[in-house]
Formats: structure tokens, C-alpha cells, sequence
């Protein structure tokens, strides 16, 4: 029999590093069915959001300006044409996307989501990081010998073919990285990735069963 599983990719802007404010804020709800043989039968998008916020700090940071040129004057200018209900200036005050992370049943999912999850400030009850997952995988080699590094979310793209090489330029907008993330994850699910399977519940004798043929 199929299953359902619910996942919840996202991705965050920030005004600098690790405990700065929020500047924007891209999720991507998807249904995931998987049958019996592990195969994916579906991978549906449910909804998304995509979200700009005002920095609680008194200045915009310079360097992360440069990655994702995020000021007042973008963040107004992207504020007005949002389509849709108004939504609070700031991060934290936003209770709809609050109430998407404290989901117990979904599956989180983020390119490096240690970083996105301490910003966010709520506990997340089941995660999955598609930079951890894919370092064995893609096998870049590490600055130490017989390591490997963590890929960039590009890097981790072009191995699954998910990527042009002229949209590179797009990089470092949480909404682009957040759909690029969920590209991932789908050719992840098609290749039957253990780790990601593990995450999604099914134990080591399914996994092996499924992988046999």
C-alpha cells in the first residue's frame, strides 16, 4: 500500500550570520506518495509561501547584501506585490509560518538545515539536510585526505541534473533555492537514497528489499 508523506522544504535570507533577522523566507509544501517497492509514485506541490521581512537590527548587513541584495527599498518594493492577505514586517510576529514549523508530522528539509533551523527558533520534530545527505554521494574531495566536503546547493543541482548552466546567477533567492532544493529531493526519492528514506521512516529491511531490483 502507498504512503503519503508530507514534506516541508525551505530556505531563509538572512541579515548576516547565525542570529541575525530574517529577510525572507521561501517554503515549498509537498506530497510525497511512495508505494510498496519504495518507488515515487507522486511528488505533488501543495502550497508555498514566499515571504519578505524587515531586519529587527538597526542596519543591513554589507556582505549579506551582496549575496542576496535584500534592502528596505527591494523588501517594500517586494512586499507590495505580494498577492495575497498582508502578512506582519517581521519575521518572528509571523504566526502562519510559525505554525508550518511546529508541524510534528512532516518531514523538513533544507541545504545545510542546521543553520536555517536555529534561525528559525522552533524546534522542528523531523529534519533532513540535502548538503549532509549528498557529501558521500557526490564524493568532492575534502581538505583533508580521504574526507569529503559538504556540496554547495549548485553543486548538489548539477550532479542530479536539475540545473542549467545560465541559471546560475539566480543563487541566493530563497525561493529559486528553495524549488532547486525540491528538484533534488525529487531525483533523491527516484534514486531511492537510503538516508533519505531512513528519514521518511522506513526501516533497513524495507530499504534492502527495495533496492534488490
Amino acid at each position: 500500500m502507498s504512503k503519503t508523506h508530507k514534506l516541508v522544504i525551505f530556505d531563509t535570507e538572512t541579515n548576516g550570520f547565525r542570529g541575525s533577522s530574517v529577510l525572507s523566507v521561501s517554503i515549498t509544501i509537498i506530497d510525497a506518495i511512495i508505494d510498496e517497492q519504495l518507488n515515487l509514485e507522486s511528488f505533488l506541490k501543495v502550497v508555498d509561501f514566499n515571504r519578505f521581512y524587515y531586519p529587527v537590527e538597526f542596519e543591513y548587513d554589507a556582505g549579506a547584501y551582496e549575496a542576496h541584495k535584500l534592502d528596505k527599498e527591494r523588501i517594500d518594493k517586494l512586499r507590495k506585490e505580494h498577492k495575497g492577505p498582508p502578512y506582519p514586517e517581521y519575521f518572528l510576529q509571523d504566526e502562519q509560518i510559525a505554525n508550518v514549523f511546529k508541524d510534528k508530522e512532516a518531514l523538513f528539509i533544507a541545504h545545510n538545515i542546521a543553520y536555517d533551523r536555529d534561525l528559525i527558533r522552533i524546534p522542528l520534530k523531523k529534519t533532513f539536510c540535502t548538503m549532509l545527505s549528498n557529501a558521500k554521494v557526490l564524493k568532492i574531495p575534502g581538505h583533508y585526505k580521504n574526507t569529503f566536503k559538504n556540496p554547495k546547493l549548485i553543486e548538489a543541482a548539477q550532479y542530479y541534473k536539475v540545473i542549467k548552466d545560465e541559471q546560475e546567477g539566480v543563487f541566493h533567492e530563497s525561493k529559486y533555492d528553495t524549488e532547486l532544493c525540491a528538484l533534488i529531493v525529487w531525483r533523491m526519492l527516484k534514486s531511492k537514497n537510503t538516508e533519505l528514506l531512513t528519514a521518511l521512516g522506513y526501516t533497513e529491511e524495507e530499504i534492502f528489499k527495495a533496492t534488490q531490483y
